[in-house]
């Protein structure tokens, strides 16, 4: 019978998979990043600071950038990763795009970056 399972049935064997790819977009006020032509770099910069730190985790692909708006006046800072696993270890995985995301909330906060809602709740001048 479990033959028959496998026949009839589309599985992937993530064991022998390649290396898994995640993502991830956090969005922002455009006013707040509009002046800001580094901030891409700064970002990738410290991002590569944690791949080399956890070189272990990461794979070599590794890009940030803007990926589209939405209303009011909201930008998505896109990152995308590779691991340098097949990504079955949930939990490593899970730690290591948490070490990502971190990096890129410390440059945000850093550059004065804000995200305000439509209702005005949070950030400036909310």
């Amino acid at each position: 019978m479990p033959n028959q399972f496998l026949v009839r049935n589309a599985f992937t064997n993530l064991t022998t998979s390649t290396n898994f790819f995640a993502s991830f977009i956090i969005w922002v006020d455009w006013k707040t990043v509009q002046n800001k032509p580094g901030l891409l770099d700064k970002i990738a910069s410290r991002l590569e600071e944690v791949k080399e730190e956890h070189r272990t985790e990461y794979g070599a692909v590794l890009r940030a950038g803007y990926d589209g708006f939405k209303e009011p006046f909201k930008v998505g800072i896109k990152v995308v990763f590779e691991y340098a696993t097949n990504g079955t270890d949930l939990r490593r995985t899970a730690i290591a795009k948490g070490w990502m995301v971190q990096a890129v909330g410390e440059v945000l906060v850093e550059e004065g970056v804000e995200y305000t809602d439509v209702f005005g709740r949070g950030g400036e001048g909310g």
